[in-house]
């Protein structure tokens, strides 16, 4: 498992713990069972997909890019080839997130 992951799965439970969501709840609003989130919070699943990443971020109501390490913003900054790495993250999240919603709406017409 990568640094990053580790990252991951502490910040995802931290934030869980924080906003006092049980376990059993964000599983539910996140679309997964609550066997996987227990899972994914103790590190034991290195590679969820990004569409799951964003659907734990979006049921706890933060940006995905708070469930990453810091580390990726300040690499961000100190490196000229990597500026407005933030900001195209941020736009790429709020573009998944509309796409998701829009193949919501479509799988309820069919």
């Amino acid at each position: 498992m990568t640094n990053r992951m580790t990252v991951f799965h502490i910040r995802l439970r931290a934030y869980r713990l924080q906003k006092g969501i049980p376990v059993r709840v964000l599983a539910k609003n996140a679309g997964m069972t609550r066997a996987y989130l227990y899972e994914i919070e103790k590190g034991k699943c290195p590679h969820i997909s990004l569409d799951m990443a964003l659907s734990l971020a979006e049921a706890l109501g933060v940006s995905i890019y708070d469930l990453l390490p810091q580390q990726i913003g300040v690499a961000a900054n100190s490196c000229p080839n990597c500026t407005g790495y933030e900001t195209a993250f941020r736009s790429l999240e709020a573009r998944m997130r509309d796409l998701k919603t829009k193949l919501t709406l479509l799988a309820k017409e069919v």
